[in-house]
């Protein structure tokens, strides 16, 4: 376990939320190289295996859809404006958006993500994961 991963990384990953969804955005960036992906893989799998036993977060056993319906889109009128407030996104889910929408911008007047940066965050979150499934049924 420690040979895929430092053991600095590994206690992170264990208490951390925003460290585990780090390594693991990192792991899934890394799956597009081939020369990478074994590695990456196997980092993703000791992920979601502490996911099971270490699970960080009053929404670690939330699905996407659970996630979907459940965080409140705040909405403005005037102007006509709508955002997710990361106070509103339950850990683990508010590490996984902060960690994917680095560089995104974020709205400063209402102090959150755009809506529908959000619901991109979700679309692609869905797209990753069953292409994670797809390289998982490749693996010699």
């Amino acid at each position: 376990m420690t040979e895929l991963i430092t053991k600095a990384e590994l206690t992170a990953i264990k208490a951390d939320s925003y460290s585990r969804e780090k390594l693991r955005r990192q792991a899934l960036w890394a799956m597009t190289h081939r020369e990478r992906r074994a590695h990456a893989l196997a980092c993703l799998d000791l992920i979601e295996r502490l996911d099971h036993e270490a699970p960080i977060g009053e929404a670690a056993t939330w699905t996407l859809g659970d996630v979907a319906r459940l965080v409140p889109v705040s909405r403005r009128d005037n102007p006509p404006l709508e955002v997710v407030r990361p106070a509103d996104i339950p850990e683990p889910w508010r590490s996984r958006m902060a960690t994917a929408s680095i560089g995104s911008t974020m709205c400063s007047a209402f102090q959150g993500y755009y809506v529908d940066d959000w619901r991109t965050f979700l679309r692609l979150w869905r797209l990753e994961h069953e292409q994670l499934h797809e390289y998982r049924l490749d693996r010699p």
